[in-house]
């Protein structure tokens, strides 16, 4: 295990790399599902996972997900847990949802996503950026957009609050849709809050009670398995193995998971 020492000089290696990178590639993704679709340099999450945004392989299984629900026909996207954007308006600009809701509770980050709207050209009239809300608001949200509900993916990332969220309430309105839900062990702070922070951030009594809210749900577990790209250029090419793999890196603590939680029936 390394230190905290030597996660910096990890960090200060790789922002320098980064760096290069968006120079490089002129904040433009070069592969995966959202190929071509212009980013801001500005942003509220992450900030050194942007290399593996601009690279294509950002959380590669969930653009694989999407891509495939799109071309099972479902054509609207919830993104709860929006950040600045990256899914909501990835999934406009390459056409795979007509329409999409965007939910963040940080004011920065919905920013970052008009923004982010903007500089792809998205139509204004293809979503809707929304603060936080609970489950009855997002479907009341629903019935005033006229969504359809067996047309609906629900993505989920809200850094362990989703079991606060998903109840047996909002299973049963969701009953008809797709939920792609990020697990989450130990909650994940957001570093500019200044609400105090909880005295526990373990949440595997949560997980262990949601197992059991789910159970009878058809479910699908979806393991990051993949750290690489199948397109390369010139530059990152010629770096070598150590750069490359910290370019590919997205800095988690843990071995990413995610629920697929399909329709009843």
């Amino acid at each position: 295990m390394i230190n905290k020492n030597e996660a910096e000089e990890l960090k200060a290696i790789k922002i320098k790399l980064m760096n290069e990178l968006i120079r490089q590639s002129h904040l433009t993704v070069l592969h995966g599902a959202f190929k071509g679709k212009k980013l801001s340099r500005d942003s509220y999450w992450g900030g050194t996972d942007l290399s593996t945004k601009i690279l294509g392989c950002y959380e590669q299984e969930v653009q694989s997900i999407l891509q495939r629900l799109s071309s099972d026909g479902y054509k609207y996207l919830i993104d709860i847990g929006a950040g600045d954007g990256f899914y909501a308006v990835g999934a406009l600009y390459a056409n795979l949802f007509g329409k999409v809701l965007a939910y963040e509770r940080a004011v920065k980050a919905r920013e970052n996503i008009i923004v982010n709207m903007k500089l792809n050209n998205i139509n204004s009239e293809r979503y809707w950026i929304l603060p936080k809300s609970d489950g009855n608001t997002i479907y009341s949200h629903l019935e005033k957009y006229n969504i359809n509900l067996s047309e609906l993916v629900v993505l989920i990332d809200i850094e362990g609050d989703e079991y606060q969220l998903i109840d047996d309430i909002f299973l049963e309105k969701f009953s008809s849709s797709v939920i792609i839900v990020e697990i989450h062990r130990q909650r994940v702070l957001d570093i500019y809050d200044t609400a105090p922070l909880p005295e526990n951030l373990c949440l595997q009594d949560e997980l262990n009670k949601f197992r059991l809210l789910v159970k009878n749900r058809k479910i699908e577990r979806v393991f990051r398995s993949s750290y690489q790209i199948d397109h390369t250029f010139g530059w990152f090419n010629s770096l070598s193995d150590d750069e490359r793999l910290l370019l590919l890196s997205e800095n988690r603590d843990t071995m990413q998971e995610w629920w697929i939680i399909y329709p009843n029936g």
